[in-house]
């Protein structure tokens, strides 16, 4: 039987990262026991690969560091695809860390690895068409990728707008969008976009929103006057 119970309590502690740095280290410890005791434990493993993604973002400070959480965070999303297929979480969850773990790596833009994601995120909008995660994925990937690679601002634009239209209180979407209106040349839009994230008040993702989301909007817009 899935310990529920240990699972809501990692998250809750997973939640608070913005309070401390260290709660991903808690939540993982006790993701960690929860799998020990159950290794089926499908919500566990979908957790505990999304928690190694935000440390490596977080609190690992070397290349090294980053790139061992993210494959990690792979590796347990993949136990997680294996247990349960037709689950939308653990797909993205896998193909997140990939993707970090590609950018970490600077080998995001090899056909392989962007192959595998746009696979990833196909079934994942398969299996749920308003899966905002993966719009939100698709929306930054069109926009990394060079015109070579199949790299369409037009496209992430719509993928980020889509996204936004569905959940518009998270924030890192209009942070997003915000830079691909950045490299569009709409400054004002963009200025627009990055204020809202400011000005959130029921962010989606409190502690995405309070450690990532708003400085980065803050160093965008100071980006934009700077550079206008």
């Amino acid at each position: 039987m899935a310990d529920e119970i240990g699972v809501n309590d990692a998250e809750s502690i997973y939640l608070r990262y913005y309070e401390d740095p260290q709660n991903l280290n808690r939540a993982i410890e006790k993701l960690d026991k929860t799998l020990k005791t159950d290794p089926y434990d499908i919500d566990a493993l979908i957790l505990l690969s999304r928690v190694w993604l935000t440390y490596g973002d977080v609190v690992a400070k070397s290349k090294d560091e980053k790139i061992k959480a993210y494959e990690k965070g792979r590796d347990i999303g993949k136990k997680g695809i294996e247990l349960s297929s037709r689950n939308p979480d653990a797909h993205f969850w896998y193909m997140a860390n990939i993707g970090r773990w590609g950018q970490t790596k600077g080998v995001l833009k090899s056909l392989f690895l962007v192959s595998k994601i746009k696979e990833e995120l196909d079934l994942i909008l398969n299996l749920n068409p308003e899966y905002v995660p993966a719009l939100d994925a698709y929306g930054v990937l069109y926009y990394e990728l060079p015109r070579l690679f199949g790299g369409d601002l037009e496209l992430s634009e719509k993928y980020l707008r889509r996204a936004i239209g569905l959940d518009p209180h998270l924030s890192v979407l209009r942070v997003d969008l915000a830079r691909v209106l950045i490299k569009k040349h709409r400054y004002e839009e963009a200025i627009n976009e990055l204020n809202k994230v400011l000005g959130e008040k029921e962010p989606k993702v409190y502690a995405d929103w309070y450690v990532r989301d708003r400085k980065n909007a803050e160093e965008l817009i100071s980006k934009i006057k700077r550079d206008k």
